[in-house]
């Protein structure tokens, strides 16, 4: 829907004044902002409120992401109306990993993982250590496509080196996507997750 722009007061010649929107100009490509959510201490954190209808791809962006156990390793699950999808064979995922000391390259699959999709690699816990993260949930509409994750994350490591990656999952059969879910192998983590849709039109 088109926007309109409303003139007040406008002193002319010199122009001065003030011009308002009568609303947001948020047309078809404009990322809107859904929520923030924050967790601190948490050992899972779900998000809620996706919505097909509305918004095809979303966009969850990890702030400052800690983990209470050093060196962890953390998953992105999704999940519907009925909850999170955690059985076995449910998530395909790939993630590839770079340090900055030019060692330590790492690519890790899997075709039947329970967890989720890997988003996140061997995040320290020391004082300045840490990730972030976007991650681009693309989601199934009918019986169209399977759901689909991409992204990529930098961290700084349990040594304190930078790691960067990218990475994409899958979850293996068709859904119809309201909420997703992060947790680590094991331990805590805190943060903030900022949740972004794309609008269609």
């Amino acid at each position: 829907m088109a926007s309109t722009i409303k003139t007040t007061n406008i002193n002319t010649p010199d122009g001065t004044g003030n011009i308002t929107l009568d609303r947001p100009l948020a047309g078809g490509g404009t990322w809107n902002l859904i929520s923030t959510t924050s967790p601190s201490g948490a050992t899972t954190t779900t998000v809620t409120g996706l919505d097909v209808s509305s918004y095809g791809t979303y966009m969850a962006v990890f702030e400052n992401w800690r983990h209470g156990t050093d060196n962890q390793n953390g998953f992105l699950a999704l999940g519907d109306s009925g909850g999170i999808d955690e059985a076995s064979n449910d998530y395909d995922f790939n993630i590839h990993r770079t340090r900055s000391d030019g060692a330590g390259y790492l690519e890790v699959g899997n075709t039947s993982d329970a967890t989720g999709m890997q988003i996140f690699s061997g995040v320290g816990t020391a004082t300045g250590e840490g990730g972030h993260c976007t991650v681009y949930i693309c989601l199934s509409s009918g019986s169209a496509t399977w759901p689909h994750i991409y992204g990529y994350h930098v961290t700084t490591n349990a040594s304190g080196l930078l790691a960067q990656g990218t990475f994409g999952g899958q979850r293996n059969a068709t859904m119809t996507v309201t909420q997703f879910r992060y947790k680590a192998v094991s331990g805590t983590h805190t943060g903030d997750i900022t949740l972004y849709g794309l609008k269609k039109s």
